[in-house]
C-alpha cells in the first residue's frame, strides 16, 4: 500500500497482520514497503525515520531487526 494511501486511511499495517508474534515471519509486505520507502528517501539525499511499535507485528524489536537486516541486504 502506498504511503499516501496509508496516510489517508490511517492504516499503518496490512489488514489481518495485527498480533503477529515472533517466529511467524511478521508482515513481509509491510517490511518490503518500509525498506523501499527508506531506500527512496536515502537515494534522494533525504533522511529517513522509521517509527516502529508493537501494533503491527506484535514485537517491535524483532521488526526493527528484520528491517535493519533487509536494508543491509542480509
Amino acid at each position: 500500500m502506498a504511503y499516501e494511501t496509508r496516510q489517508a486511511t490511517g492504516r499503518s499495517c496490512p489488514s489481518g497482520s495485527r498480533g503477529v508474534r515472533q517466529g511467524t515471519g511478521g508482515a513481509p509486505q509491510m517490511r518490503r514497503e518500509a525498506v523501499q520507502l527508506v531506500r527512496q528517501a536515502v537515494g534522494a539525499g533525504r533522511w529517513a525515520y522509521v517509527l516502529v511499535n508493537n501494533r503491527c507485528e506484535g514485537n517491535a524489536p524483532l521488526t526493527v531487526q528484520a528491517l535493519s537486516e533487509m536494508l543491509r541486504g542480509q
